[in-house]
């Protein structure tokens, strides 16, 4: 009985070693959840817009994104397309569903901001829900690029608040300016002059 129990321990310890050697924990099952619209996004990343928008479409009938996201998608697809108004009236749909349940991440709030400040030369309501988008966006992300207070910066600036605007570049320049490709949207990242106060 001494005999089995100490192999058993001996076994179960070298389990154990070899499973952190692995990176696994048995008691622990590691789970990899891929996002179900990851296929839409490559298409999108791609920019083969009518495939992203038949994957998009297959998705929906499945249930596999909540409305804001799926908005935010079709937006950026009507973007792709050139139909710019489409892309406008879609993101106007997505922010009025902004919010923690809206299953939003930070870059669909900085490509809805970007949707709306490319668009809003001739509508200030747009510059707003901009500016609305990208302070969701930095609201919800966690990482250290500045990409979205940049694009904050720059729609401050076009609404004519320059102190604000200037106030988060000079937090970003003692930060030190770093850039997240996939969200670098709104201009050059060359340390930009902020016109005189």
């Amino acid at each position: 009985m001494i005999r089995r129990n100490s192999l058993s321990r001996c076994l179960s310890s070298k389990l154990l070693l070899l499973s952190l050697l692995l990176g696994t924990l048995p008691a622990q099952a590691q789970v990899v959840v891929q996002d179900p619209l990851s296929p839409v996004w490559q298409e999108v990343a791609m920019k083969d817009w009518d495939s992203a928008a038949r994957k998009l479409e297959k998705a929906e009938k499945q249930g596999l994104c909540k409305e804001a996201v799926c908005l935010t998608i079709h937006g950026l697809i009507a973007e792709g397309t050139g139909d710019g108004a489409q892309a406008v009236a879609y993101a106007r749909r997505a922010a009025a569903l902004f919010g923690p349940d809206s299953g939003l991440n930070a870059g669909n709030y900085n490509a809805l901001g970007a949707s709306f400040y490319q668009r809003s030369k001739s509508d200030p309501e747009l510059l707003k829900l901009a500016e609305t988008a990208f302070r969701q966006a930095d609201s919800v992300y966690d990482g250290g690029a500045s990409n979205i207070r940049f694009n904050l910066a720059t729609v401050l600036r076009a609404q004519g608040r320059a102190k604000e605007a200037k106030a988060i570049m000079d937090a970003l320049e003692a930060d030190g300016l770093l850039i997240n490709p996939g969200m670098a949207i709104l201009g050059d990242f060359q340390r930009p002059e902020l016109p005189p106060q």
